[in-house]
């Protein structure tokens, strides 16, 4: 895990660098804070040959109250590919956790009709996601079994109809 956050750490300062030499020297305004993309959740596959992790960026640079995008994407440990975007939509994914096999990316999404945070399941090397549960208070964390074959998950209780009118 610590070699993981060290390349995402070069790899992001990197980039800034890059982003920083090709622009002209200026102060930083608000706006360059708002656009500012974010890494985290690395999480490095069962054979230790690539890194899923999560992109946070602005949503939309003209609507700064519009939610920031977060998607997930992934990239081999020893940087021979270009970073891949692997799940994607209008709403948010985090969470990205491999299956004891790395054949397989478990992750939290709220792309769903209920907008709720549920496991979702995508192939290690891309495709459609399928969503795996249906909580209705939403999915709060979750982890794959030794073996691959089930994951347990942390859900609230939804509130009972009876519930509702008190809140």
């Amino acid at each position: 895990m610590r070699h993981s956050g060290l390349l995402l750490l070069f790899l992001v300062v990197s980039i800034s660098t890059q982003t920083a030499i090709a622009q002209q020297k200026r102060t930083v305004a608000p706006e360059d804070i708002v656009d500012i993309r974010a890494v985290y959740d690395a999480n490095i596959s069962p054979d230790g040959k690539r890194i899923a992790f999560v992109v946070s960026e602005p949503g939309d640079s003209n609507n700064p109250e519009k939610a920031r995008d977060e998607n997930i994407w992934t990239v081999p440990v020893d940087g021979s590919q270009p970073a891949k975007l692997l799940a994607s939509s209008p709403k948010n994914e985090d969470a990205p956790r491999w299956s004891p096999d790395g054949h397989w990316l478990a992750f939290l999404s709220d792309r769903g009709e209920d907008n709720q945070k549920q496991i979702w399941l995508v192939r290690g090397d891309g495709g459609n996601a399928e969503k795996l549960t249906n909580a209705k208070a939403g999915v709060d964390s979750f982890k794959w079994s030794r073996d691959g074959r089930m994951i347990a998950f942390l859900a609230r209780d939804a509130n009972s109809d009876g519930e509702k009118p008190r809140r």
